[in-house]
């Protein structure tokens, strides 16, 4: 039998409709509970759970889990700092993570949009780009190290000093990608240069980047109709996805107050 972990759900008073499988004090597991925590029931039946020693099992990992609670409750963990610090960034995160699923959830791309995507750059699908970037936190400081690397400043050096990615560890060297590996936006910039050639700021969720494109190859393999449409279609979607989350934070962002101190952070490091 296949098992998994369940999160400790707490109905202090449950409905009548609800069957409840387990009770640990005011804390109940009903039904619903356990579909919602499995997945579904086709994900409970995969489970295998065909005895009352396998249900017993599911059961009492979630008693377990309430008991553990209860102690940790009894024992004043829930007021102490680094367990509240703890559980804010919990609620943060899914707070963060549900906000942002209900903005992308209503962008879509149609056939149409994706085909004419696929005549603009479907000869990209076939080939590798061996690329390096510096990653910069804001617009002005990507201005200012560009303008650096045209009065001839080294891109490795400058990818050294200024880089937030880890591959400035590498001179910004990234190796060798491919479309689907990253950001369409980013990679729309990288197959728009020509070996040598430096691009001019491009703007990502990920930050502001300043690209340099070394080498192209012809991929061994290429892919076949129907992977380029899936493909294409899977970018396009992440593309249009990624500048609606940008629009969304710009409009918040404009609504706050806002101070960054980035020279701060550098003389700590």
């Amino acid at each position: 039998m296949k098992k998994i972990a369940l999160l400790a759900v707490v109905i202090l008073a449950p409905s009548v409709a609800a069957q409840v499988l387990a009770q640990v004090d005011d804390a109940v597991l009903t039904w619903e509970d356990l579909l919602e925590q499995a997945g579904g029931i086709e994900a409970l039946r995969y489970m295998g759970i065909t005895s009352e020693s396998d249900a017993s099992q599911i059961l009492e990992s979630w008693v377990r889990e309430r008991l553990v609670v209860a102690a940790a409750e009894s024992a004043g963990l829930r007021g102490r700092p680094d367990v509240e610090k703890a559980v804010q960034a919990a609620v943060d995160q899914v707070l963060i993570e549900a906000y942002i699923s209900d903005i992308l959830q209503e962008v879509e791309v149609s056939r149409l949009e994706v085909e004419n995507y696929l005549d603009i750059w479907s000869g990209s699908y076939g080939k590798e780009y061996n690329a390096r970037h510096i990653l910069l936190d804001s617009r002005v400081l990507a201005g200012s190290v560009l303008s650096r690397l045209s009065g001839g400043e080294s891109f490795e050096s400058l990818a050294v000093n200024f880089s937030s990615c880890p591959s400035s560890r590498q001179g910004g060297n990234l190796g060798w990608l491919r479309r689907g590996m990253t950001s369409a936006t980013f990679m729309e910039a990288v197959c728009s240069l020509e070996p040598g050639q430096v691009s001019g700021i491009v703007e990502t969720t990920a930050g502001f980047h300043i690209i340099q494109l070394l080498e192209t190859r012809d991929l061994a393999t290429p892919a076949t109709q129907t992977q380029l449409v899936q493909l294409a279609g899977e970018e396009l979607l992440a593309t249009r996805q990624e500048k609606a989350l940008m629009d969304i934070l710009a409009g918040i962002r404009g609504g706050h107050s806002v101070t960054v101190y980035p020279q701060r952070l550098l003389e700590r490091l």
